[in-house]
């Protein structure tokens, strides 16, 4: 009997310390690998192919006490991509310390954490992006676009510079042109632009924008010659570059944009205000915590909670040819047999091998996981024996 009570109590403890992760987004690093982070299996190294994304997971050693790595246990998880530094950042990865910001270096494979000072959003609704070349984070709540950092001179307060801190600042120099009263934001850095899309007084088609460098909202809303719905969404930023639109060094210029009743996929080029269609993504296995992320040429969408990973193939848009509309959706087998119910225990991560990867720069990701089913198949045997 006291062999099955000191079963039962350590089941129980190693459930109520290894909590399942409620949130996660997968991330492009600058040598296009694939990561996913905060999954129920971990966080992933998948490869820069699609090949690499087919490829079983093997799991290897256990990482997730690397120092500094947060919980992913926050309902409204920010991912953001900062390709000048090859790092991913993350805000309200921590529920306990919801304002810091997570940075992981890809190259290194570290963890820090950066505080943040000042009244800034309320982490509970808010939504952001991070300025490609000044580092510089935008961030819109409850009708107020702050900024973390300062990208005016060397030395200034940015995330270029490793700080230890950052100050919230108020980012708008004029008026916001919208009740933004009841407005969730969807956002996207659209070139030296953001776009906002869904917001009051925004037709179908259209977008308001906010322009980055002078801290101003355009008047009224701008029509980019398309028709999706003015409503909620999710979007992602390509980080391919047309050579032809390289005017003041360049930006990201293609925005996609998925609207949360799943009606389509428009690719927005905000640099000539022009609008193409592609496959609509599969709204089956998705959820709230979905998100999209972008390289050059693949949108991927990932779902942590249904531990779904899709992408699609848009080289023919950045190529200049005609839609190729034999190209849809593909599911990931990488993480197929690998999906668990909400009853998961975790301790990541897992990888490919470094050979598969395209740099050194993802080589060491790694992942055990221990799942409720080990604890209560060894209870189990306990109870047999007793």
């Amino acid at each position: 009997m006291r062999l099955v009570v000191t079963a039962f109590v350590l089941a129980a403890s190693v459930l109520a310390q290894q909590p399942a992760p409620l949130s996660g987004c997968a991330m492009f690093d600058s040598d296009k690998n694939l990561h996913v982070f905060g999954s129920f299996i971990g966080d992933l190294t998948l490869g820069a192919s699609e090949s690499d994304w087919s490829a079983p997971i093997k799991p290897t050693a256990n990482t997730t006490a690397l120092a500094g790595r947060p919980p992913f246990t926050s309902s409204n998880l920010v991912c953001l991509i900062a390709n000048y530094l090859n790092a991913a950042i993350f805000l309200n990865a921590d529920p306990s310390d919801p304002t810091s910001l997570h940075v992981f270096r890809f190259e290194t494979q570290t963890w820090r954490k950066v505080a943040t000072t000042g009244t800034g959003p309320n982490m509970a609704t808010v939504q952001a992006i991070i300025d490609y070349d000044t580092l510089v984070i935008y961030a819109f709540s409850e009708g107020t676009m702050f900024r973390l950092g300062d990208a005016a001179g060397p030395g200034a307060p940015n995330l270029n510079n490793d700080p230890q801190s950052l100050p919230w600042m108020d980012a708008s120099n004029n008026k916001l042109p919208f009740d933004a009263s009841k407005y969730a934001p969807t956002m996207a850095h659209a070139w030296f632009n953001i776009y906002f899309f869904g917001a009051p007084g925004a037709q179908a088609g259209d977008v308001y924008g906010f322009r980055i460098h002078y801290g101003e909202w355009g008047a009224k809303p701008q029509h980019v010659e398309a028709a999706f719905p003015s409503m909620h969404g999710r979007t992602a930023t390509f980080t391919y570059k047309n050579a032809s639109e390289f005017e003041h060094g360049g930006s990201p210029s293609n925005v996609a944009f998925i609207p949360d009743d799943y009606s389509g996929l428009w690719v927005i080029d905000s640099y000539i205000n022009m609008t193409k269609v592609a496959a609509t993504p599969p709204s089956a296995g998705t959820s709230s915590l979905t998100r999209y992320v972008a390289s050059d040429r693949y949108l991927v969408q990932y779902t942590p909670d249904t531990n779904t990973l899709r992408y699609l193939d848009l080289g023919w848009m950045f190529e200049g040819a005609a839609r190729d509309v034999s190209l849809n959706w593909v599911d990931a087998s990488s993480l197929k047999g690998l999906a668990v119910n909400t009853q998961t225990v975790v301790s990541p991560v897992a990888t490919i091998p470094a050979s598969q990867t395209k740099s050194s720069s993802a080589k060491t990701a790694q992942a055990v996981w221990e799942t409720r089913f080990v604890a209560f198949a060894g209870l189990g045997m306990m109870l047999l024996l007793a």
